[in-house]
């Protein structure tokens, strides 16, 4: 069970007041221990998998292609008393070190940041009303979220645990591209969000044209794209999850840890009906306590580890999930 630390609504007023991320709620270092256990389980039917695939998986028409973290992520927890914050920090850096990435040192600029509060709803609406810079708004980077219909529901559906993720767009070599299509909420509402100084400060900051030097003022790329590879991919730059420690009430601690790890590594759908797949998305509507996953599942774990293993710059969302599929059930 997850305790908010929160007292009235003085946290929650000190958290608007400092969303600057590295004030809102400090970064701890990840504890080394061992994580928790991987369960095996027989081949798995494709079609099956396929289809857990579509249901988990989501991204914009703007982005087009699944996106991810690149190399390093910094984990936050607000709210939560220090050894709970700890616990999650603890577990979201576990399964990302699985997978390849790496947890920035204690003072890190967070680029995860986890809130507990006890009304999730209320909350969500003072960060949209007060603070939505960080979810739309920051200008000069390629950045894209699901868009405006996707943050009303964010906003307005009341859920045990609920996540807003900005991407950015970056050529498939990792070079930075400069914003200049000022796309925020238009079309199918891609919007421009917050690149955190975390996850902008690898890789060069702006793309060189053809080799040489692009003219003076004017944003350049260069084209690696064929046929069956894009030209670019979607690197994650912000995560924010916001857990209501009301209605999360009675789920074990490392169960909910698990779910936050899940939906802060992957851009997974909120609104996924996912009761006919064994994932711990099923956490708070499994019909009763005992078919209530506690950890990640293996059909979870296998997802997260072909998702950070498939190619980054497929042409689009179809040829990625045809290869998650792949990875996760295997010919035999």
């Amino acid at each position: 069970m997850l305790a908010s630390a929160e007292q009235g609504g003085f946290v929650m007023k000190a958290m608007l007041g400092a969303f600057a991320l590295a004030v809102l709620a400090a970064s701890a270092a990840a504890q080394e221990s061992g994580g928790p256990p991987i369960i095996v389980e027989a081949h798995r039917d494709p079609r099956v998998v396929r289809n857990y695939v579509e249901t988990v998986s989501v991204t914009s028409q703007a982005a087009g292609v699944l996106g991810r973290w690149n190399e390093r992520i910094c984990p936050s927890v607000a709210g939560a008393s220090t050894t709970d914050a700890q616990f999650i920090i603890d577990r979201i850096a576990r399964r990302a070190n699985a997978l390849g990435l790496q947890t920035g040192a204690p003072g890190c600029s967070p680029n995860i940041t986890v809130v507990v509060t006890p009304n999730s709803d209320r909350f969500t609406q003072q960060v949209y009303e007060q603070r939505r810079q960080i979810l739309i708004g920051a200008n000069g980077v390629e950045s894209t979220t699901l868009g405006s219909a996707a943050l009303q529901d964010f906003v307005n559906t009341p859920r045990p645990i609920r996540w807003w993720l900005v991407s950015q767009t970056v050529m498939s070599d990792g070079s930075i591209l400069a914003d200049t299509t000022s796309r925020a909420m238009q079309g199918s509402g891609a919007a421009s969000a917050r690149a955190t100084q975390a996850a902008a400060g690898s890789g060069p900051t702006a793309a060189s044209g053809g080799g040489g030097e692009g003219l003076s003022g004017i944003n350049t790329t260069r084209s690696n794209g064929t046929r069956l590879l894009g030209n670019t991919r979607q690197d994650f730059n912000y995560a924010l999850v916001i857990i209501d420690s009301t209605r999360t009430a009675g789920a074990p601690l490392a169960a909910i840890a698990d779910y936050v790890a899940f939906v802060a590594l992957a851009q997974v759908n909120m609104s996924a009906r996912a009761a006919d797949y064994p994932t711990i998305l099923n956490l708070f509507s499994a019909p009763s306590d005992q078919s209530r996953p506690t950890q990640l599942t293996a059909w979870d774990i296998a997802y997260l580890d072909a998702l950070y293993h498939m190619t980054r710059n497929a042409r689009n969302l179809q040829q990625q999930r045809d290869e998650l599929t792949r990875r996760i059930a295997p010919a035999s």
